[in-house]
């Protein structure tokens, strides 16, 4: 017997139509939702929907961060955590790579790092193209440029002519970036930037000047010049940095674009409550009258409104109201003063532009408190929670940034330091072209991390070093620090203090070996008494007279000895004080102690036993 399927309906593809009252697998699908019903996203690649629009973007996010200032300290404080202007990198040359031992390597890391210093930190500004900043400043200022613009740019320029170091940076703006003439975005061109055949930027074409600028100012804005992306051999010319957010994204998007609509609607919702808070405090009273409107409206047809008008305005100029001093307004017939109700600013104010501040403040990688600088309602734990959140990812866009634009600017300054031998490398090492990822190996220093306890946390972190779950060079890293160069400053300032423990134990005891670290030996001690009984140190001596010197001490202690107690305590080395039975440290003859049989008094000691003394008829 033969089985015949139910017959089913099917679309055009074969495949078979969904009953009506079936819903959607996805809700937000669901077209009969009134929530989803109005809702018509966009669709297209990242290029066909950002570049049309993406000079709108940008021309808002530049106006919100200049005139927000939410924005604009939000930003400064973004900057000044993720870069600073003390970024520097910790040269760490592969040895592996290079062919080349751990000393040679740490060597040459040496003297790449003096380089770095004599090129970057210029106090000439050479190593910038404008001659005002040196490079970490131009760092910042690209990765300012990114916040607000979405992208930075930084062209690496050959100035050998200004004496020193030929390389030199200039940060470029990206409104520069554009195709010559206003021409349209081709497979292989994408506003300004020239794609190779797999997608991959191979050049840039650049107007010598902003596009807005009047042209007695700027007359390159209509001339453009094509950079390629690198020279022949490898060495960066243009460095393009922007977030990708999807693949096939040529242009970057700026970070601030998502709550642009929530700034304004923000700025607009303040400025209202401000202006109606002056207003309220502008307008103290005002004056009503009880005049019926009909009657009003009957004598502007009769003409005798502007009478009635002329007549109120005589008699407030003859008697002016005057809230002042108590005094009791006199009133036209009908008319009585009424006083606004100041409701402004409005009690949920505060709250709404709260709300607003957490969503700004999360794409700018910020927690709400460090935005607004209100830490009134945050204790120690949510404040370090919130900390190390935000740090996690401040490292995260510091690390994607300084490995995009840091490293090749690094490059192109060991390139020159190996041409100008600034750094000379061992014999045997492999060259910068045949070992790239080798020489550029490094770690880069950012600013600190910060305490919330200062004590607290460095606690934390001594008892990590001790237990082994940590190490100095993680340690010294979040807080923006070398660990190297800290454990040769430590290193130099214990040899320091031990020079001078050294040279003024010699100047006081005369050389006198004490234990290293303590403190200036007192007069009363048995070693100086040792030195002034036989003159000189220990090893001015010979070995007789220092034999000698150990016998008289070793009497002397005997002697010390027969007067001290059963333990060795000696009378006049012991601490005394007055004990409960009123019992003081006084001649045997003074009056207040307890008689012996033997008729001598008793000195108790601090510890309540009793002091034998060889006068004392029941001393042993």
């Amino acid at each position: 017997m033969t089985h015949t399927p139910a017959p089913m309906l099917v679309d055009v593809g074969g495949r078979p139509l969904r009953a009506a009252a079936m819903s959607p697998a996805y809700q937000a699908s669901d077209r009969s939702h009134p929530a989803i019903a109005d809702y018509h996203p966009a669709n297209g690649s990242a290029d066909a929907l950002l570049l049309p629009e993406r000079d709108a973007l940008v021309q808002a996010s530049r106006d919100v961060a200049r005139n927000d200032p939410w924005i604009t300290g939000g930003i400064d404080r973004h900057v000044d955590a993720v870069l600073g202007t003390a970024t520097r990198p910790v040269p760490e040359p592969d040895p592996a790579a290079l062919g080349i031992t751990d000393d040679e390597a740490q060597h040459l890391a040496d003297e790449i790092e003096r380089a770095w210093n004599e090129w970057a930190l210029d106090p000439l500004r050479r190593s910038d193209a404008t001659r005002q900043d040196t490079v970490p400043a131009l760092l910042a200022i690209a990765y300012r440029s990114w916040l607000v613009c979405g992208e930075g740019m930084i062209a690496v320029l050959w100035r050998p002519e200004r004496g020193g170091w030929g390389s030199c940076l200039q940060v470029v703006d990206p409104a520069r970036l554009s195709n010559r003439w206003g021409d349209y975005n081709t497979q292989f061109l994408r506003d300004g930037v020239a794609l190779g055949a797999d997608g991959e930027p191979i050049g840039y074409w650049l107007r010598r000047a902003h596009p807005a600028d009047p042209w007695l100012m700027s007359p390159g804005a209509q001339v453009w010049d094509y950079f390629p992306r690198e020279h022949p051999d490898g060495r960066p010319i243009i460095i393009h940095y922007y977030r990708k957010d999807e693949p096939g994204q040529t242009r970057g998007k700026p970070p601030l674009a998502p709550v642009i609509k929530f700034l304004r609607m923000l700025g607009t919702y303040a400025d209202t409550e401000l202006q109606a808070a002056v207003i309220n405090s502008i307008i103290l009273a005002y004056i009503e009258s009880e005049s019926d409107p009909e009657v009003l409206r009957q004598k502007m047809f009769d003409g005798q409104a502007a009478k009635a008008d002329s007549y109120r305005a005589s008699f407030y100029e003859s008697q002016p109201i005057r809230l002042n001093r108590a005094r009791v307004p006199m009133l036209a017939l009908g008319d009585k003063i009424n006083v606004p109700d100041a409701k402004r600013p409005n009690a949920n104010f505060e709250k709404f532009e709260q709300a607003i501040l957490r969503r700004i403040a999360s794409p700018l990688g910020l927690s709400f408190e460090q935005l607004s600088l209100d830490y009134s309602r945050t204790n120690y734990s949510s404040a370090r929670a919130a900390l190390m959140e935000v740090w996690r990812s401040l490292l995260s866009r510091r690390a994607e940034f300084l490995d995009k634009v840091g490293v090749p600017v690094y490059q192109a300054f060991l390139e020159e330091a190996l041409d100008r031998g600034a750094v000379t490398p061992p014999p045997h090492c492999r060259s910068l072209t045949e070992a790239l990822a080798g020489w550029c190996a490094c770690e880069w220093r950012g600013p600190a991390r910060g305490y919330i306890d200062p004590v607290k946390e460095p606690r934390g972190a001594v008892l990590r070093l001790q237990t082994g779950t940590t190490t100095m060079e993680r340690e010294c890293g979040e807080q923006g620090l070398d660990w190297r160069r800290v454990t040769r400053r430590r290193q130099c300032r214990v040899e320091k203090d031990r020079r001078r423990r050294a040279a003024a134990g010699a100047r006081s005891h005369r050389g006198h070996p004490w234990r290293a670290g303590s403190v200036r030996a007192p007069a009363s001690s048995p070693a100086i008494g040792r030195q002034r009984r036989h003159g000189g140190s220990p090893g001015d001596r010979p070995a007789g007279d220092l034999a000698q010197g150990r016998r008289a001490d070793r009497e002397t202690a005997a002697q010390r000895a027969h007067a001290s107690g059963p333990a060795g305590q000696s009378r006049t080395g012991r601490r005394w004080r007055r004990s409960d039975t009123r019992h003081a440290r006084q001649s045997p003859d003074a009056p207040g102690l307890p008689k012996h049989p033997g008729g001598q008094a008793r000195a108790v000691s601090c510890s309540g036993q009793r002091v034998r003394r060889p006068h004392d008829q029941h001393s042993a």
